[in-house]
């Protein structure tokens, strides 16, 4: 269960073929990753950055509540 807001879970890492051309991304390591904010693709033909204002690098602002450190709160429930 993820109690905290905009967490987004990432489960594999995706294939990229030899002519992904702007849509290759930079995914943390491992398989599964719980990200605060998630970069934008590019198509074939565009880079993220070239489609719009909504595309732009994802970076983290900081909050004095929480101390200028990330945080996150999951709850993982194996039942058995």
């Amino acid at each position: 269960y993820v109690q905290s807001e905009d967490i987004f879970m990432r489960m594999l890492t995706p294939e990229f073929s030899e002519d992904g051309r702007n849509t290759v991304v930079e995914f943390p390591k491992g398989d599964i990753s719980f990200l605060h904010g998630i970069n934008a693709i590019g198509t074939k033909f565009k880079t993220a950055g070239a489609t719009g204002p909504q595309a732009t690098k994802y970076s983290f602002s900081t909050n004095a509540f929480y101390g200028e450190k990330l945080r996150m709160h999951l709850v993982f429930d194996f039942g058995l």
